[in-house]
C-alpha cells in the first residue's frame, strides 16, 4: 500500500483547466437528461435506507448528491459547479438544470476562445456584462400571472405533477404571493390542503384543561383579551392582578402568550377557568428563540396588545385595560394557536405590512425572504397547508421536495411575473444579444453568451428526440411569445399553451452560470493539501461513470 504524500501537489496550466473543464463536463453531463417535460431520469445509490437507489429528475438534489469524483482535479471543477447550483436551489426552488446547461457551454464556448490565445480576464467581464443584459431581456417579456388556471399552468411546468399543480394553484391564487404555505408529510397516499382562518402560529396551550371541545381536541375563546408577554410566571400574585383587570375591562375570558405558567400561578389560572369566573387560554409558542420578538410584534400589531418582556423587567401585576390586545377568536390546539380579526389599529397595521413588504424585497438570502412572507401570511391572514403523501416513504421524500421547490418559485412567479418557457425566453434573449450592436470589446462576450442561452431549448429538444438546430430556427423566426411545445412537437403560444417559467428563476439561472463561469475560466492553479496520492484518492472515493 502506497504512504500518504507528505507535500502538496501544485498543478499548473494547461492541465489545471483541462481539469476543470473535465470535471465540468462530468456534473454536467449527469443533470442535462432531467430539463424539460421529455426528462429522463438519474439514478443515484440511495445515502440513507429509505430504498437501494434514488431515482431523481431534479437538477439541484442531483447535483447534492455527488459528493466527489473520482479524480481530485476533476472534483475541484465540479464542486464549484455543485455549490453554485445548490445555492441556487436554495434560493428560488427550481433552474438548476437550466443553469448547469448554461454553465457547461459557456465553459464550452470560453475554451475554445481560450485555446485561441484570448485571455480569460478580458473575457470575464464581458461574460458578466453580456449576463446582465440578458437579465434585463428576461424583465422586459415579464408578464403577470393572471388567475387560477396561470398560477396552476405554472406550478404544473416546474413539478410535472397533476395532482400537486392543481392544488398549489388553488392554494397560491387563495393566499397570494405573499401568503405562507407549509408543506408536511402525510399518513395518507394523496394529497390535501388545509386552510387557516386568521393568522396562527406554531405552539401549544398550557394545560388539555383548557380544551373546549373534547372531540376536536381544542380551545376556543370569543371576543377574549389579549395578553402578550414572554414572561415564565409561578406566583398567584404574578397572575391575579391580571385576571382582575381583565373583569374589570368586561371581558368575559383571557387569552394569553407566556413563556411559562406553572406552581401556584397556573393553579389559580385554572381554578377560576374550571369555575367559570374568568375562562382562560394561555398558549406558548413554538418558534425558534430567535424569531420571537418578531411573533411577539406581530401579535400585538394584530391585537392593539402592549407586550410585556423579561429585558424590560415588567410583571403582568402592572397590566393595565389599555395594555390589553382584543379579537374576535382566539384558539389552540396541542401544535398551534391563532386569533381571528384582531383588534389592532388598522392604520398601524397596514404600514407595518408595507415595511414588511419593503423587507422581504430587500432580503439578500432565501432565509430572510421566507421569514418576512411568513410574517406577512400571518398578518393578511393567508395560510395554507399542503399534506404531502405517497405510496412509499421514497416517493413520498421526493414529492415533498417537489413541492417545498415549487411552492419557492411560485412566490417567485407571483412576485416578478413569468416568461415564455421550455427555453423559448432564454433564446429570445440570445437573439437580443447577437443585434445589440457590442463594440469589438463586447463581441467575444455576447456572442458566448448568446450561444450559451440558446443550448437550453437544444437540449430540451433533444431530450425529447428531435433534432436541436431546426427547432431553434423555428422558434427564433416565430412571433414574440411563441416556443417549442416538446409534448405536442409544435410551435406554440407559450403562455396560451401554459409553458410559462418564473421569470425569477430564469434570471438568477444566467446570472449563476455567468458568475460561475466566469470564475471558473480565470482559476489557473490547483493546490491539493497533503494527503494521499491521486490513485489512492480514487480508490477511496465514489466515482461518478461518464456518457
Amino acid at each position: 500500500m502506497r504512504s500518504a504524500s507528505r507535500s502538496q501537489r501544485i498543478v499548473l496550466l494547461p492541465a489545471s483547466r483541462q481539469k476543470l473543464f473535465a470535471g465540468v463536463e462530468r456534473l454536467a453531463d449527469s443533470i442535462r437528461p432531467t430539463l424539460g417535460p421529455n426528462a429522463r431520469t438519474v439514478v443515484v445509490e440511495a445515502v440513507r435506507n429509505l430504498s437501494p437507489v434514488e431515482i431523481l429528475d431534479d437538477g439541484g438534489t442531483i447535483a447534492r448528491r455527488i459528493v466527489s469524483l473520482g479524480d481530485r482535479d476533476e472534483n475541484m471543477g465540479a464542486m464549484l459547479l455543485r455549490e453554485s447550483l445548490w445555492q441556487m436551489h436554495e434560493r428560488v426552488g427550481d433552474g438548476a438544470a437550466t443553469a448547469a446547461v448554461i454553465f457547461q457551454a459557456i465553459v464550452r464556448a470560453s475554451g475554445r476562445l481560450l485555446a485561441a490565445g484570448i485571455h480569460a480576464e478580458h473575457l470575464r467581464p464581458q461574460l458578466e456584462r453580456a449576463a446582465q443584459t440578458a437579465a434585463a431581456a428576461l424583465r422586459a417579456q415579464a408578464r403577470p400571472l393572471n388567475g387560477q388556471e396561470e398560477i396552476r399552468d405554472c406550478a404544473l411546468a416546474i413539478c410535472h405533477d397533476e395532482e400537486m399543480a392543481d392544488l398549489l394553484g388553488e392554494i397560491l391564487y387563495i393566499t397570494g404571493g405573499d401568503g405562507h404555505v407549509n408543506v408536511l408529510e402525510s399518513r395518507r397516499r394523496s394529497l390535501e390542503r388545509e386552510y387557516f382562518d386568521g393568522s396562527y402560529w406554531t405552539g401549544s396551550w398550557i394545560s388539555a384543561t383548557m380544551i373546549t371541545d373534547i372531540a376536536k381536541r381544542e380551545a376556543v375563546h370569543d371576543d377574549p383579551a389579549i395578553f402578550i408577554s414572554d414572561l415564565d410566571l409561578r406566583q398567584a400574585d404574578e397572575i391575579l392582578p391580571l385576571m382582575e383587570t381583565t373583569l374589570a375591562a368586561g371581558k368575559k375570558s383571557l387569552f394569553m402568550l407566556v413563556e411559562q405558567v406553572s406552581g401556584a400561578a397556573l393553579a389559580a389560572l385554572l381554578s377560576n377557568h374550571q369555575s367559570g369566573v374568568l375562562p382562560c387560554l394561555a398558549v406558548t409558542a413554538g418558534a425558534i428563540y430567535s424569531e420571537l420578538p418578531y411573533l411577539h410584534e406581530d401579535l400585538a400589531r394584530l391585537t392593539g396588545a402592549r407586550p410585556f418582556l423579561k429585558a424590560a423587567g415588567e410583571s403582568p401585576s402592572a397590566v393595565t385595560a389599555a395594555d390589553l390586545g382584543h379579537a374576535r377568536r382566539a384558539w389552540a390546539t396541542r401544535s398551534d394557536f391563532g386569533v381571528v380579526a384582531g383588534g389592532g389599529d388598522p392604520h398601524a397595521l397596514r404600514q407595518h405590512i408595507r415595511t414588511l413588504r419593503k423587507s422581504l424585497r430587500a432580503a439578500e438570502t432565501e432565509e430572510s425572504a421566507n421569514l418576512q412572507r411568513k410574517r406577512l401570511a400571518k398578518l393578511l391572514g393567508g395560510a395554507a397547508t399542503l399534506h404531502v403523501g405517497a405510496a412509499t416513504d421514497a416517493e413520498k421524500e421526493s414529492r415533498l421536495g417537489m413541492a417545498r421547490r415549487t411552492v419557492r418559485a411560485l412566490h417567485a412567479a407571483m412576485r416578478e411575473g413569468v416568461a415564455p418557457g421550455g427555453g423559448s425566453g432564454l433564446a429570445r434573449c440570445a437573439l437580443g444579444l447577437r443585434g445589440a450592436g457590442q463594440g469589438d470589446d463586447e463581441t467575444l462576450g455576447a456572442a458566448v453568451m448568446a450561444d450559451a442561452l440558446e443550448e437550453p431549448l437544444r437540449v430540451i429538444a433533444a431530450n425529447a428526440g428531435f433534432e436541436p438546430a431546426p427547432i431553434l430556427g423555428q422558434v427564433q423566426t416565430a412571433p414574440e411569445g411563441n416556443g417549442f411545445d416538446a409534448r405536442a412537437a409544435a410551435i406554440v403560444d407559450m403562455r396560451r399553451a401554459g409553458i410559462v417559467d418564473p421569470v425569477a428563476v430564469l434570471e438568477t439561472a444566467v446570472m449563476t452560470a455567468a458568475h460561475a463561469a466566469a470564475l471558473l475560466l480565470t482559476t489557473e492553479v490547483l493546490v491539493h493539501p497533503p494527503g494521499l496520492e491521486n490513485d489512492v484518492w480514487s480508490r477511496k472515493r465514489p466515482r461518478l461513470s461518464g456518457n
